[in-house]
Parts: structure tokens; C-alpha cells; sequence
């Protein structure tokens, strides 16, 4: 480093330094952030008759690749997810309401995720001496 300037070998390293540590760590927050929207939606799904178990025990987290994490309810024989959501008629020709539960929840964890994963970047764009 001459007159306070950094040459652009150190700078790229540098650079290509903070993108692993970025990646590795916002890889962490991404599956947090899948778990935590799953935890949230199993406390908040209403529980309803036991005919047949429960939807709220079919809400699970999986990985789709490396970086993305996908939450997802109902499925087999709990199809009725949307119809939770967004509201049906049953069989005996009543309205049933629809409990909004999923998009809510989603709704508040993407503003978390958005303010951990600024926050990430953040802490290594500083720690690498770059702000």
C-alpha cells in the first residue's frame, strides 16, 4: 500500500475474500429464515377438526440447491391449503371464510430476511476495510 492506495492485486483478493464469506454466510441466514417462516406458520395455522391429522403437521422446510430454501404446506392428502387461505364453500353449500395465515407470515419474514441479509453485507463490507 504506497500513499494510502491499495493495488489492485491485494484489492481483488480482497474482494474475492468477502464474497466467500458473504456467500457461506448468507447460505446460514437463508435456511434460518426457511425455519424460522415454518416455526411461525406452525403456531399460527389453525388447528381445526381431527378427521385426519392436521395441516399444520404437514408445513415442511426443504432444500431446493445450495441457496434457496423452499417452506411448504398441505400436499398428499392435505390439498386444502389454499382453500385455508383464501376460503371455499363446503360440501353442504356454506361459505367458509378464508384465515389469512400464510402470506402474513411470509409477509413479515421477508422484511427480517431483507434486514439480516443487509446486515450481513454490511459487517463484511467493513470488516474487509471497503467502507
Amino acid at each position: 500500500m504506497a500513499n494510502g492506495f491499495i493495488n489492485q492485486a491485494s484489492f481483488d483478493a480482497a474482494l474475492q475474500q468477502a464474497r466467500a464469506q458473504a456467500q457461506a454466510s448468507a447460505r446460514k441466514i437463508s435456511e434460518k429464515s426457511a425455519n424460522q417462516l415454518a416455526a411461525r406458520l406452525k403456531t399460527t395455522i389453525p388447528l381445526g377438526p381431527d378427521r385426519n391429522g392436521h395441516i399444520r403437521d404437514t408445513i415442511t422446510v426443504s432444500a431446493v440447491d445450495a441457496d434457496t430454501w423452499e417452506v411448504s404446506i398441505g400436499g398428499g392428502s392435505f390439498i386444502y391449503a389454499g382453500h385455508l387461505e383464501f376460503g371455499h364453500k363446503a360440501d353442504n353449500g356454506v361459505t367458509i371464510p378464508p384465515e389469512k395465515v400464510f402470506y402474513p407470515a411470509v409477509k413479515i419474514q421477508n422484511k427480517k430476511h431483507g434486514r439480516a441479509i443487509r446486515a450481513l453485507f454490511r459487517r463484511v463490507l467493513r470488516g474487509g476495510g471497503f467502507v
